[in-house]
């Protein structure tokens, strides 16, 4: 069975699954890059993203941690690290 998995060191691939779930490494192909701009297309065609002007996203819950899949218009938004004296 194909799959789009993710391997140990983050690369996105398109592989065979065996029934165990283990990947096959003889029939994988990276799709990382095809995979982002994927997940970045999917983010832009939100009406969220329409209805804010350029930004929308995602959050999740990984190991406790809130974490934030975000694609934003650079020429409407700047990203500031909070307690950064806005960014200075």
């Amino acid at each position: 069975m194909k799959r789009v998995v993710c391997g140990c060191f983050g690369t996105i691939y398109y592989a065979d699954i065996s029934k165990n779930g283990f990947m096959s490494g003889n029939n994988r192909k990276d799709v990382t890059d095809d995979a982002l701009v994927a997940v970045l297309n999917h983010i832009m065609s939100m009406n969220e993203y329409q209805d804010r002007d350029g930004f929308s996203g995602y959050e999740y819950n990984v190991g406790g941690r809130n974490i934030n899949l975000v694609a934003y218009d650079k020429s409407k938004y700047e990203l500031v690290r909070k307690g950064d004296n806005n960014g200075k």
